[in-house]
């Protein structure tokens, strides 16, 4: 195969990718699955603030790509659910930090164990090289599009980058 249609391939599949993970529908049946009803924004959320302790509102958005205003709705839905806490920032009184209870840990830990044990489930009949293989390039890939920028193919055809 080409590299102009590998590129198409990788590319088509990656986009299919991002859409199941990303279906209201899927992670409904996923989150069903661990016995518990929680949106895909607030399950990301909750993993955000897990993975550093405590955040701000605004480190919040910014780390999840989302509206000031989405994620002030959202973290009143988790706390409203018992999942996340509100604190005073010591350095900053201004400032609510926000943190997982120990609700919000188990429930998020709940649906991250169903999704490993449903790709561990999925991958299981593919080789140890295969599975050894998309271990050691999928995180290659999201790096590699993560620090490469979007050209313009006219320009670049024309030497204008």
């Amino acid at each position: 195969m080409e590299e102009a249609q590998e590129a198409i391939t990788v590319q088509s599949a990656t986009y299919q990718l991002v859409r199941l993970y990303a279906s209201r529908r899927a992670f409904a049946e996923w989150s069903a699955a661990s016995g518990t009803v929680l949106s895909r924004s607030a399950f990301d959320l909750l993993g955000h603030i897990g993975e550093r302790g405590s955040v701000t509102l605004g480190d919040l958005g910014r780390l999840a790509h989302m509206d000031p205003s989405a994620v002030s709705r959202q973290v009143r839905g988790l706390e409203e659910m018992a999942l996340v806490e509100r604190s005073e920032d010591p350095g900053d009184r201004r400032v609510s930090l926000i943190s997982l209870t120990v609700k919000g840990k188990e429930i998020h830990s709940r649906i991250a164990e169903v999704g490993a044990r449903h790709l561990s489930d999925v991958l299981h009949s593919w080789s140890k090289k295969d599975r050894s293989d998309l271990a050691r390039l999928l995180p290659k890939l999201v790096a590699d599009l993560r620090s490469h920028r979007y050209l313009d193919p006219d320009l670049t055809e024309m030497g204008g980058v």
